[in-house]
């Protein structure tokens, strides 16, 4: 029993010294870390028995850490696979990063991003440009409001954004021998209010002009990105006329003048005149004479409507009018000739009408007139002749009602139709004729109703109507009719006053 025990002891004893022993030789090791300018690292103490955990990577402003080497010339890795047998240091190695500096110009001109090393000096970038603005400084927000100065490469992309202050432009006047005109100073981009005209003696101002040699027209909109001149130019004074702007040309809209002789301009403001508006000479009762170059196409309705002294007009020769509209001669009482241009194709209604004193009225050869419209000549007392030209197809109501003076009328073959009352009381006629191989196909109610004088008129085989009372009144009269018997298309009362009728008539 009591050797058992003292093996017992002995052996606990040997444990005891072993432990100790074993304590005693247990040995730690230190690692420092060098991070070469990245952020510290606490010193490592690594006991024998315990594991090798790597550090948290440093950090450092503008590099990417690689690794950690054993020797301060980085050429020995050391990768926390094995325990170090003695203390180390360890040396950080990094890379420098690279970066953007990108540029938004807000509507200057494009500018190409700098890519470049971190801390990397910046140099040689030109200052955008944008028209009609100074350029202010780079920001690196933007909301504007954190001014940044370009001079190494920061440690992150970027983006700069350009600052701007709008410029101020001024426009001075050249009058070219007009009145002074005070210079405007405004904001580029901002609207331009044109100053009052420059006034010259006898002359009338045609407008502001960008080059001396009054070539481009300058138009008053927004202030353009420079200080510039502007030159006046003038024409002679149109004396009272009154222009509109249109896309081919200039209308004459109206007349303020004194000269009771009116000579409209072919040209005004370098465009040609291509028109005179509605009413434009209407009512001016003092006006004597009136010139109209060939420039002009379009006569307005009631254009010279009411001009009671006036006695001539004359229409340039080569004319270019088409139209002449309703009412443009109506009371011109005292116009005594006219001469139509062989260009019109169409006058409106009345055009014509109660110009007492109108004598003689000419169509051009080679009219180029559709037709005779209602009214042209109702009440044109003084016309004693007229004739129609070959080509219109039709002589509409009333179209010389009281022309009493009217002695004579031929009837072109191209008109189909005469309207009621076309010829009412023209009581001096002695002739109506009408050409051979007459297309006319109908007659108007009371179309020539008291043509006291006529002594005869052939109706052309062609005329299928025939209105009431045609020839009412016309007491001298003896009618030949081309064809053999009365149509069912003429009224019953065609011929109330039983005027002689000579059927199928002949030549």
């Amino acid at each position: 029993m009591n050797k058992v025990f003292k093996v017992g002891v002995t052996f606990i004893l040997l444990m005891v010294t072993v432990l100790l022993v074993t304590g005693c030789n247990e040995k730690e090791i230190t690692i420092t870390f060098d991070s070469t300018g990245g952020s510290d690292i606490e010193v490592m103490t690594v006991k024998t028995e315990e594991d090798l955990v790597k550090p948290i990577d440093p950090t450092k402003e503008g590099y990417t850490f690689k690794a950690w080497y054993l020797d301060e010339s980085l050429s020995e890795i050391y990768l926390f696979e094995a325990k170090p047998k003695d203390n180390i240091t360890l040396y950080a190695k990094w890379d420098i990063n690279r970066y953007t500096m990108s540029f938004e110009t807000n509507g200057g001109n494009p500018m190409d991003s700098i890519i470049g090393d971190y801390n990397q000096e910046i140099t040689n970038v030109n200052d955008p440009v944008k028209e009609g603005y100074s350029f202010i400084g780079w920001y690196s927000d933007i909301d504007l409001t954190n001014a940044y100065t370009i001079s190494t490469m920061p440690s992150k992309d970027i983006t700069l954004y350009a600052k701007w202050a709008i410029n101020s432009y001024t426009i001075s006047f050249q009058s070219n021998g007009g009145s002074g005109v005070v210079d405007i100073k405004v904001p580029f981009g901002s609207m331009i209010i044109a100053p009052n005209n420059p006034v010259k003696e006898n002359y009338l101002f045609m407008g502001w002009y960008e080059d001396i040699n009054l070539t481009n027209e300058f138009v008053f909109t927004t202030m353009p990105s420079s200080d510039i001149t502007l030159y006046a130019k003038w024409e002679e004074d149109p004396k009272g006329l009154i222009f509109l702007e249109d896309t081919e040309g200039f209308i004459v809209t109206g007349y303020n003048g004194k000269n009771v002789d009116v000579v409209i301009p072919s040209i005004f403001k370098s465009k040609p005149v291509i028109g005179i508006s509605d009413s434009a000479f209407s009512n001016r009762n003092d006006i004597i004479s009136i010139y109209v170059p060939s420039s002009v196409k379009t006569i307005g309705n009631k254009a010279f409507n009411n001009l009671t002294s006036l006695t001539t007009f004359t229409v340039e020769e080569k004319s270019q009018l088409t139209s002449i509209g309703d009412d443009a001669f109506n009371n011109a009482k005292s116009l005594v000739s006219f001469t139509l241009p062989r260009s019109v194709t169409t006058i409106g209604v009345r055009a014509f009408q109660d110009t007492l004193a109108l004598s003689s009225f000419i169509f051009e050869s080679d009219s180029q007139l559709e037709f005779i419209n209602d009214d042209m000549f109702n009440n044109a007392q003084s016309l004693t002749s007229i004739t129609l030209p070959v080509g219109i197809t039709s002589i509409g109501n009333q179209a010389f009602q009281y022309a009493m003076k009217l002695e004579s009328i031929n009837i072109p073959n191209t008109v189909k139709s005469l309207g009621d009352r076309s010829f009412y009381e023209a009581n001096s006629l002695i002739s109506i004729t009408f050409e051979d191989n007459s297309q006319l196909t109908s007659i108007g109610n009371y179309a020539f109703l008291s043509a006291y004088l006529l002594p005869s008129i052939v109706i052309p085989r062609s005329v299928e109507t025939m209105g009431m009372r045609v020839f009412y009144f016309d007491r001298s009269l003896t009618i030949y009719a081309e064809i053999e018997s009365k149509p069912e298309g003429w009224s019953i009362d065609w011929n109330p006053s039983n005027r002689p009728v000579i059927w199928g008539y002949t030549k």
